[in-house]
């Protein structure tokens, strides 16, 4: 009797055993692929746009030297200039007919050799307002002083692609180093290591800075554009 049920309770396992043998596991499958690529199932990623990566195309030289060339209402005009311990600054708003001008200069010693005439001060600000005619300075009403041309102020600039390198331009600022100052401001100069930043949008230039050297001094020269 009790060989019989040991032997029943044997046949009972192997079946109980083969038939645990063919049970089909669960389909992952799915699941390792998402695991592996680290999405959700469903899962819309989307593209991020892409963005001005600094490349400076063809069409940048041509928006620059339109937006140059562009009739603005007026242009204001800062010029500083740093000679060792000593800065002078000019500050100019210019407009069709006129230029208002605010020009420090140097004090120069009396011509008779009285120092109890010198100022205390080595620098005197002369302000006042220059009419101009057909682009040029005729008259000037307020302290004398002598100011560039009308032209020299107003600049003319010459975005030629060769005549830059190190150039960047992203989301309407351009930076780069001049390679030829009297290419790029159309006139004979003697200046170096120029480097210029230039803010715009479509419409208009809004800011140009130009930094450079000019025989012993540091010149920076700041134009801003309203039309």
């Amino acid at each position: 009797m009790k060989k019989r049920l040991i032997s029943i309770l044997l046949i009972l396992a192997v079946i109980l055993s083969f038939a645990s043998c063919k049970k089909t596991p669960p389909d992952d499958t799915d699941d390792q692929e998402q695991q592996g690529t680290g999405e959700t199932p469903g899962e819309d990623k989307g593209e991020i746009p892409g963005g001005n990566t600094g490349e400076v195309t063809a069409d940048v030289w041509e928006t620059l030297q339109s937006l140059s060339e562009k009739k603005y209402s007026s242009v204001k005009l800062s010029i500083k200039t740093v000679t060792g311990n000593i800065e002078l600054e000019s500050d100019y708003t210019l407009m069709d007919s006129e230029v208002t001008y605010s020009v420090e200069r140097l004090n120069l010693l009396p011509t008779d050799g009285n120092l109890g005439d010198a100022s205390s001060s080595y620098k005197t600000t002369y302000t006042g307002v220059a009419t101009v005619k057909d682009g040029k300075v005729e008259t000037i009403a307020g302290e004398a002083v002598s100011i560039p041309s009308y032209d020299e102020l107003k600049g003319s600039f010459n975005f030629r692609e060769k005549n830059f390198e190190g150039v960047k331009d992203e989301n309407g600022r351009f930076e780069a180093n001049v390679l030829s100052p009297t290419d790029f401001l159309g006139s004979s100069v003697d200046m170096r290591d120029m480097r210029i930043t230039v803010t715009y949008n479509n419409n208009s230039l809004q800011k140009l800075e130009i930094t450079y050297v000019l025989k012993d001094s540091t010149v920076t020269t700041v134009y801003e554009f309203s039309l």
